[in-house]
């Protein structure tokens, strides 16, 4: 059916025909809904669920093996016995007799499994059994933990590798396995002679103030000088990166054209950012970097739709065309792109 602004009767009764529930009609296209109800025609063309008595819930049940098979395959008539009418829940066990759990019938039943996975999926309650009186232990025989080892490593052939890199930090990042063997051996002191600890003094931050222009990159590549003239002296930052309160408009635009972004202008020079905000010059900025903003309509949202799969994507990463659905009331037209799904307390709360 073809998604229009306003949904008329008949629309709504050909898009009743694609539910098999009257819940699935409310949840997946609530506006259709809405029109059948107005006119009092929900019991003719959206049905409810009947309503099943004892005999038939049984018939259902016995189509079933065990009951985790029921549960998994039916899980609203699993409801019906424990929930909705939970003091009938003995005719569950009279068709699925509970098994008394001990240590060997569950590693009997583990060692149906090839996998541990498969057996805690498969056999709940014999794994919780297990890890209730904690002894997941038994199951390492027959299940072992597989662990990526490399054969044949030395201290030699690690430290090779460590040599290939420039900083401890870049070696820690991108060889986690190596770098994790050192700690594992004990064996950092290594890793300290091939990577000397800097101990910063005046000298040494003065050396390394000369080489930056501004505060902001010196405190992001060097965190550790940066940290010591914070605590011992913080006038050296004010005299090498003096702070320039006296902003004018030449200066002020001089200083925005360094930048591609206004984002990064207003982050990386907040003084001169808030310089525009308070001689309400923002308009100056919009020149140097172009809103560009995008008028809405209902095709341009539709086809902006068609790029993502989900309603969560569509609302974190197109915002505004979200919003042109909200402003206008036309959140009906993303029920058919974008169905609601039905969860397992829908069902418990209103199916029976």
């Amino acid at each position: 059916m073809k998604i229009t602004n306003k949904m008329t009767l008949k629309e709504a009764i050909a898009e009743s025909k694609n539910y098999l529930t009257r819940d699935q009609l409310r949840l997946k296209c609530y506006h259709a809904y809405n029109i059948l109800k107005k006119n009092n025609l929900l019991d003719k063309y959206a049905p409810t669920v009947k309503k099943l008595n004892e005999k038939e819930a049984l018939i259902k049940a016995k189509e079933y093996n065990s009951r985790q098979e029921l549960r998994d395959s039916d899980y609203s008539l699993y409801c019906w016995f424990t929930k909705k009418h939970s003091e009938k829940k003995y005719l569950l066990d009279e068709l699925f007799p509970k098994v008394v759990w001990n240590e060997s019938k569950c590693l009997k039943k583990a060692s149906e499994y090839s996998n541990r996975s498969e057996f805690s999926k498969n056999k709940r309650g014999a794994h919780g059994w297990l890890y209730t009186n904690n002894k997941l232990h038994l199951l390492d025989k027959l299940f072992p933990k597989k662990t990526k080892t490399r054969k044949g490593l030395t201290l030699s052939k690690m430290l090779s590798i460590a040599k290939g890199y420039p900083s401890r930090k870049e070696f820690a990042e991108n060889e986690k396995a190596t770098y994790t063997w050192f700690t594992r051996h004990k064996k950092t002191r290594e890793l300290d002679k091939l990577f000397p600890c800097v101990r910063y003094n005046l000298s040494n931050v003065l050396d390394t103030l000369k080489k930056y222009n501004s505060r902001e990159k010196f405190r992001k590549k060097e965190k550790g000088a940066y940290a010591w003239i914070l605590r011992n002296d913080r006038s050296l930052l004010d005299e090498h990166f003096p702070k320039k309160e006296d902003w004018t408009e030449k200066t002020a635009l001089k200083e925005a054209k360094e930048y591609s972004n206004r984002t990064d202008f207003s982050k990386f020079s907040s003084g001169c950012y808030a310089w525009f905000i308070k001689n309400k010059k923002l308009h100056l900025l919009d020149k140097l970097f172009p809103k560009n903003r995008i008028y809405w309509t209902e095709k341009l949202a539709l086809k902006e739709t068609k790029n993502y799969k989900d309603r969560a994507d569509f609302i974190k990463n197109s915002v505004g065309a979200y919003n042109w659905f909200v402003k206008n009331n036309k959140l009906h037209l993303l029920d058919r792109l974008f169905p609601k799904k039905i969860t397992k307390k829908f069902i418990e709360e209103n199916l029976f």
